[in-house]
């Protein structure tokens, strides 16, 4: 079975993981955020974080199905 990214992703990104973290690391995370100019950039990368760590798999591997991803899914 296929697990797709808007199943998980959509709730991390639009409530900004607030959600999946306690209050004062979720304020460390925003103070991220916000100080960040790629700020677009920081939450693909702060996802790809969680799934590393979630999964514990080589944060290159994911990274690399991520770019590929409509590639592999066709």
């Amino acid at each position: 079975k296929q697990l797709n990214p808007e199943y998980y992703s959509f709730r991390w990104i639009t409530l900004l993981f607030s959600q999946e973290f306690k209050l004062p690391e979720v304020i460390r995370i925003w103070d991220s955020f916000f100080s960040e100019t790629k700020r677009s950039e920081f939450v693909i990368f702060f996802c790809c974080a969680m799934l590393t760590y979630i999964f514990n798999i080589s944060f290159s591997f994911l990274i690399h199905y991520l770019i590929n991803y409509l590639k592999i899914n066709q």
